[in-house]
Formats: structure tokens, sequence, C-alpha cells
């Protein structure tokens, strides 16, 4: 593995684990200015989010609409010199349920920092549920 492969695999490894101790700070400093996250679904957050302060926007949306926080479980990593991608299981733990699911995110990288992502997953339809579906 290169040496530009290895810093994209270590920057979306320090990416889920900053999403998964919910530390905003910490994904700041991994992405660019103008980030782009593209994400799935019928859901009150599905779209396209442009730059920090909306990610942090949809971040935020995210977790308040999940009422709990959501444990990830990294399963694999891989990158080359353009390019990132990572399948991560997740769980939510609500209203006496628990609900699985997983998500595979493609990654961009711009001057050392992630600048683009696409979610994908399993269970859209819960998904959406989860989040709110849009009206």
């Amino acid at each position: 593995m290169s040496d530009l492969a290895e810093l994209h695999r270590s920057l979306v490894e320090r990416f889920v684990a900053a999403l998964n101790e919910r530390n905003p700070a910490a994904l700041i400093e991994l992405v660019t200015d103008d980030i782009t996250w593209h994400f799935p679904g019928e859901n009150r957050l599905s779209g396209t989010h442009v730059g920090k302060p909306a990610v942090g926007a949809f971040l935020q949306g995210v977790a308040a609409a999940m009422g709990a926080p959501a444990r990830l479980t990294l399963h694999g990593v891989t990158a080359d010199d353009e390019h990132a991608n990572e399948i991560t299981e997740i769980s939510l733990e609500r209203d006496g349920r628990t609900y699985t699911w997983w998500t595979l995110r493609a990654y961009h990288f711009r001057d050392g920092k992630i600048s683009e992502i696409f979610a994908t997953t399993n269970e859209q339809y819960l998904l959406d549920d989860i989040l709110g579906r849009r009206t």
C-alpha cells in the first residue's frame, strides 16, 4: 500500500472513530471546509450536505432523530491513492428494541483531508423510519 493510500485508510478509520465517539472537534479536523456528504433515502436528512456547517447540522439532526447514541463497528477499509471505501455495522437501542444495519461509505480526498462522502445502507426503509420520512 502506498503512503497516500495508507493516509486515506487512516483518515477513514479516524473519521469512523470520531463518529462513534460523537466527537465533532475531531471530525472537523479530518474534512475539508467544503466537505460534501451525499446521504441516501427518503428521510428528512437525505440529500447532499455541503460545507462544515451543513455537515455539522446534518450530523446533529441524525443524532437528535435517533434519540439514543448509535454504536458503530468498523468492519473494514480499502483505500488507494484517490479513494477509500468503508463498511460499518451500526446498532441502535431505542424504545426497548435493537436496530441493526450496515453502511457503506465511499470517500474522496483533497489536501490530506476527506473532501466527499457517498453513503448507502442495506436497510434504507428502516433508516428512513428512524430518521423520519419526508412528508
